[in-house]
């Protein structure tokens, strides 16, 4: 059974920018970036981006599916 996880951070420490990204078994599957009024929506078919959760976690933090499957549908369309 695969482990689903939703996150929501800034695009880099202290940066301007916001990424949403669904983590599928720590590769992840799904984002949205955001920065000013420009939104970019990525999904990837085979998850094939890897996440250091550690590397992000002092500046990352957990959401529900239910958050980022909003952002989902308001910018990047159906899910």
């Amino acid at each position: 059974m695969s482990i689903v996880r939703y996150y929501r951070g800034p695009d880099e420490p202290g940066g301007s920018g916001e990424i949403i990204a669904e983590v599928v078994d720590g590769m992840m599957r799904r984002r949205i970036e955001r920065d000013g009024m420009v939104v970019t929506c990525v999904g990837y078919d085979e998850y094939p981006v890897n996440i250091d959760m550690a590397g992000v976690a002092e500046y990352t933090w957990e959401i529900d599916q239910q958050e980022f499957e909003d952002e989902w549908a308001k910018y990047c369309g159906s899910t």
